[in-house]
């Protein structure tokens, strides 16, 4: 799923780094085809370095962000 702009035009309009967080294992806890369904499950949250919006537009900070994430998710 795409990211919405808002967090990032905040992110360029405050220049506040963006923290990119990854949440393993929520599929095990919550599953898709139960709402407001939990399961005892243990979760693993990644909080990784901090992306800097400085010299980026919205679509570049995205992108960046983005591929970060992609490449730690690739990463387990």
């Amino acid at each position: 799923k795409n990211f919405y702009d808002g967090a990032f035009k905040l992110s360029i309009t405050t220049q506040t780094s963006i923290v990119p967080t990854l949440l393993f294992n929520s599929a095990k806890a919550m599953p898709h085809h139960k709402i407001f369904y939990l399961l005892p499950h243990q979760l693993e949250i990644r909080y990784l370095p901090p992306v800097s919006p400085k010299g980026l537009d919205v679509t570049a900070l995205k992108e960046k962000v983005f591929a970060i994430m992609q490449d730690e998710f690739v990463k387990g």
